[in-house]
C-alpha cells in the first residue's frame, strides 16, 4: 500500500507569510517605540524569534520522500479528475491537515463538493490553504476508509478518513443529508456519531 507524506511547506509560502509578518510587525514596532513602550517590545521580537524558529524546524522535520509501492519502486497515486460543476455542495467549517498539524478553517471557507462519485473536501480562496498547507482532500469510494458522523463541543460534522493519510472533518448542521448522499454513492458511512479524534 503506498503511503502518503505531508509536503514540506513552499518557500513561496514561507515568503509570504514572512512578508505579511514583517509588514504588521514593522507597523507594531513603530508604534511600540513612539510609545516608549520597551518592555511590549521585547516580548514582540522574542516571540517573533520564536515563531521564526518554530517554522523553520517544522519545515524540516517533515522532509519529502517519494511515495513507493510495497516492492520498492515509483508508485503513481491514482487521483480522481474532477470537472465541470459539482452536483452537490455543502458549506461549513472544516478541520485540515495543514503544516502546523490539525489546522481550522471557519465558516463558510470549507467546501465539501461531490462530482459523480467522487468527492472535494477544500477550503477556499485557495490562496488561503497554500498559505498554511491545507490541501484539498480528493477521494472516490475506494479512496476513503471510512466517512462518519463525528461531533465535538457544540458542533456536529462529517469525518474523512482516507486509507493512507490523515482525517478531514467538515463541520455542518446537514450532516444527516451528506451522510445519506456519500453512502447512496458507495462511500463507507458510519451512522454512529463519534467525538472528533484530535490526534488524527
Amino acid at each position: 500500500m503506498p503511503t502518503l507524506t505531508r509536503k514540506p511547506m513552499p518557500r513561496s509560502a514561507i515568503a509570504l507569510i514572512v512578508l505579511w509578518n514583517l509588514v504588521i510587525g514593522g507597523i507594531l514596532v513603530t508604534v511600540l517605540v513612539r510609545q516608549q513602550a520597551w518592555g511590549f517590545l521585547v516580548v514582540f521580537v522574542v516571540g517573533a524569534a520564536t515563531c521564526a524558529t518554530v517554522m523553520v524546524l517544522r519545515r524540516r522535520s517533515i522532509a519529502p520522500r517519494q511515495t513507493t509501492s510495497t516492492s520498492g519502486s515509483p508508485l503513481a497515486l491514482a487521483v480522481p479528475v474532477l470537472s465541470g460543476e459539482p452536483d452537490r455542495r455543502w458549506v461549513g467549517s472544516g478541520s485540515f491537515p495543514g503544516w502546523f498539524g490539525t489546522m481550522e478553517a471557519s465558516t463558510p471557507l470549507a467546501v465539501l463538493e461531490v462530482f459523480g462519485r467522487a468527492l472535494r473536501l477544500r477550503v477556499r480562496p485557495r490562496l488561503v490553504g497554500r498559505m498554511f498547507g491545507m490541501e484539498a482532500l480528493v477521494a472516490n469510494d475506494t479512496d476513503v476508509e471510512e466517512v462518519f458522523a463525528a461531533f465535538r463541543v457544540a458542533r456536529i460534522g462529517i469525518g474523512f478518513r482516507p486509507r493512507n493519510g490523515p482525517t478531514y472533518y467538515l463541520w455542518t448542521s446537514q450532516r444527516d443529508d451528506v451522510l445519506s448522499t456519500l453512502e447512496s454513492l458507495g462511500f463507507p458511512v458510519t451512522w454512529q456519531p463519534r467525538k472528533r479524534d484530535r490526534r488524527s
